[in-house]
């Protein structure tokens, strides 16, 4: 018998005992099952509940991670003094650590850090106001301090399953793990099959997740002195797709889970969002007693005094006394307005006061063509049109003065004054 023979010979034989015990094994397993059907089920939810925990463990330690695109805002100084509201030199630490984080809503901030940060968690929070007044910059610049954190900003978001995709990497959860798909089969799940087959599906299925995980959280033993809770934030609601069913549907998904959680001291939920959104259009969405147990904190301009540090601390080169005060006048001080300030002044290295001339009169243009589109539209109810009109005439036409205690010495308030009269002759040229 020839050497090639032998090798296909003994290849053969290895194949053919490799299968034999195969069959045996496999009819081993098949009789203990048969015989110890219970001792396999127990085995069975013993790994489900590894999985689980390690699942769990795996999120947990996410929303715990560093992660440059939540904030960034340099870490806050801890303050081992308990702060009372009769102690004024601890109240003065904690705003000068406020600021020191980048937080300018010091009175807002201090109020949602202690009804919302301290457990135990009885209430979620809506942070609401104008657009352009800080809220996002606040509540991402406060949860930089808390130690178990998820923000997810809805204007990622395009429909549901962008939504599920978008928070389950938020909180650290992998749908295409096959460990998970796997806990979703049919023999792990109790006889009941599970798997997600719509995007609200998944959605209720994360937000379960979600749940356990600050369950665990809660009653782990290493917990017991702090009582950390995980902090959810879905920042800019307005910017979803409220005429998508499946979309309302699942921001009613969402504070549904955001009540549940805080009855229960859970997990914290914050959303952030526009006036009108929180006054009229969440009451269509949301049930009203799902509404009443959010407490809604209200986000406005910085006071002049804030507005200016905020200047003063985002600004490369330092602002003038008079140019803090042409920000404040011109372009009010909503942190919006003053980082789109900031932003253009650091990077074209130009003086603030071309910056804001430049800043009127682009919007002076755009009025003035929004005033030309209305005015060619059918149905405008005419009187309404012409009242705005003599409205934003008036405006135009009010006088120009110059503040007391202002210098004129080197001709800036001059040519101040100069440009925003040259705003308003461009206004009345272009009616």
């Amino acid at each position: 018998m020839s050497s090639g023979q032998r090798t296909t010979q003994t290849l053969s034989d290895i194949l053919t005992a490799a299968s034999q015990m195969i069959l045996i094994g496999s009819t081993a397993v098949l009789i203990v099952c048969a015989c110890n059907p219970e001792r396999v089920i127990e085995k069975l939810a013993e790994y489900k509940e590894r999985l689980t925990t390690r699942r769990h463990l795996k999120m947990l330690e996410h929303l715990s991670s560093t992660r440059l695109h939540l904030t960034a805002a340099p870490a806050c100084p801890a303050d081992d003094e308990e702060r009372t509201d009769q102690d004024d030199d601890v109240d003065a630490k904690e705003t000068a650590a406020m600021a020191l984080n980048g937080v300018y809503h010091t009175d807002v901030a201090r109020d949602v850090k202690s009804l919302l940060f301290e457990a135990p968690v009885i209430r979620y929070g809506i942070i609401t106001g104008a657009k352009g007044t800080g809220k996002s910059w606040l509540v991402r610049r406060l949860t930089a301090e808390e130690p178990y954190v998820a923000v997810l900003s809805m204007g990622l978001v395009n429909g549901v399953k962008s939504m599920v995709d978008e928070l389950g990497e938020e909180v650290g959860y992998d749908f295409d793990d096959w460990t998970e798909r796997m806990l979703q089969s049919y023999f792990l799940s109790g006889g009941s099959n599970p798997v997600a087959t719509t995007p609200s599906d998944r959605l209720a299925f994360l937000l379960d997740e979600m749940e356990e995980a600050s369950w665990k959280l809660k009653y782990d033993p290493a917990n017991a002195t702090t009582q950390h809770r995980p902090i959810f934030v879905f920042d800019d609601i307005d910017a979803l797709d409220l005429d998508d069913a499946p979309t309302r549907k699942a921001l009613r998904m969402l504070f549904n889970a955001a009540s549940k959680w805080a009855r229960e001291d859970t997990a914290q939920v914050i959303f952030t969002c526009g006036i009108q959104m929180h006054r009229e259009i969440l009451g269509t969405i949301v049930r009203r007693e799902v509404l009443d147990n959010a407490k809604v904190f209200h986000v406005d301009s910085l006071p002049p005094e804030q507005a200016d540090r905020f200047l003063i601390d985002h600004l490369t080169a330092t602002p003038s006394p008079s140019d803090l005060r042409l920000v404040r006048e011109k372009l009010g001080t909503r942190i919006g307005r003053l980082i789109r300030t900031c932003e253009e002044s650091n990077k074209s290295h130009r003086p603030i006061p071309a910056i804001i001339r430049d800043t009127l009169s682009t919007a002076v243009a755009d009025l003035a063509y929004a005033v030309t589109e209305c005015a060619s539209m059918p149905g405008v109810d005419q009187k309404q049109f012409q009242a705005l009109l003599t409205y934003l005439d008036k405006r135009a036409a009010v006088p120009i003065y110059v503040h007391e205690g202002t210098s004129k010495s080197k001709g800036g308030v001059q040519a101040e004054l100069k440009d925003v009269k040259m705003l308003q002759r461009e206004w009345m040229r272009g009616r």
